[in-house]
């Protein structure tokens, strides 16, 4: 006959005090347009048609690609203004970052924000570059990511809301 022995076990946790919640505006999407035309290079489908919907949304003009390849060929067809390129660092067959430096030969004027699940410094392992370049932490809100294109120079505030 086998006995079994329990043990009892007393953790103590201190109790956590309560965070106030943060106040939070709604998006008044009218308050949040802009008319730039913004290069979107994202290799997840999903992450890229989330993205896109929401730029469609308040007004923006997306080129849509879904590697550094594909970014190139559309930089080349495409004749007009790209105001913005928004990039995931990680990526097939050409890297966000060597998409930047050749598009930033032809078109020097373009915002360029990097987006990663990885932090800037652990993937690119250099500072940004100061006023020519912003960088988004994956996941995002749609809060931080016109947060972020207003940051870069992409849509200005008016009335506390961004618009372009």
């Amino acid at each position: 006959m086998m006995l079994h022995q329990h043990a009892l076990l007393d953790v103590a946790v201190p109790l956590a005090e309560p965070q106030p919640a943060m106040p939070t505006t709604p998006l008044n999407h009218d308050d949040w347009r802009s008319d730039a035309t913004l290069l979107l290079v994202e290799d997840d489908g999903l992450v890229r048609r989330f993205v896109a919907d929401i730029l469609h949304l308040l007004g923006y003009h997306v080129l849509e690609a879904c590697d550094g390849l594909e970014a190139m060929q559309i930089h080349a067809e495409f004749s007009g203004c790209i105001d913005v390129l928004l990039t995931d660092i990680v990526m097939p067959h050409l890297s966000g970052l060597e998409l930047a430096e050749r598009l930033r030969c032809e078109r020097p004027a373009m915002h360029i924000i990097y987006m990663s699940g990885y932090s800037f410094m652990s993937v690119v392992q250099r500072p940004l570059r100061d006023g020519e370049e912003a960088f988004i932490a994956k996941p995002f809100t749609m809060r931080t990511l016109l947060e972020t294109l207003r940051v870069s120079g992409c849509a200005t505030m008016h009335d506390g809301a961004i618009s372009g």
